[in-house]
């Protein structure tokens, strides 16, 4: 289940850095749990979008110009499993 949250945590911040971006994932040995940190240096998620990001087919820019596609359930099927691990 780690697996499959940090492969869709990757691919998000995959899908919405340039060329020339940067990612960066870190995991933190928490005792009985682990934290899992992934940033980028695109424009991030506006504060008032964080919380929202982990409901099911909700995305930052569901415009249809965005640069990156994707159903928006990648975010959510991570929360969903860090509750089951």
């Amino acid at each position: 289940m780690i697996e499959r949250i940090l492969l869709n945590l990757l691919s998000s911040a995959i899908k919405v850095t340039g060329s020339g971006g940067k990612i960066e994932a870190t995991v933190y040995d928490q005792n009985d749990r682990i934290a899992i940190s992934v940033k980028d240096n695109e424009i991030g998620v506006p504060e008032e979008k964080l919380e929202s990001i982990f409901h099911r087919f909700v995305q930052v820019d569901s415009t249809l110009s965005r640069r990156a596609g994707g159903l928006g359930i990648g975010s959510f099927i991570s929360k969903v499993l860090s509750r089951a691990a």
